[in-house]
């Protein structure tokens, strides 16, 4: 089931990431495009963390 999102809304996303990602970083996750608003680190090991992200959506998604 995919979300509906709304461009320009912020979201909580949870994803895995093997660096530390940066706040104002854009990236597409599937075929979305979303830019990071600010982010909770939680480190698992030295090379693993759980991300979660608050993400600003701000190109349709194309499924």
């Amino acid at each position: 089931m995919v979300p509906d999102f709304e461009i320009g809304k912020v979201y909580n996303q949870i994803l895995e990431f093997d660096r530390v990602p940066c706040i104002g970083e854009e990236f597409e996750f599937g075929q979305c495009g979303y830019k990071i608003e600010r982010i909770v680190w939680f480190p698992r090991n030295e090379k693993e963390a759980t991300v979660h992200l608050w993400v600003r959506f701000f190109e349709e998604c194309d499924y």
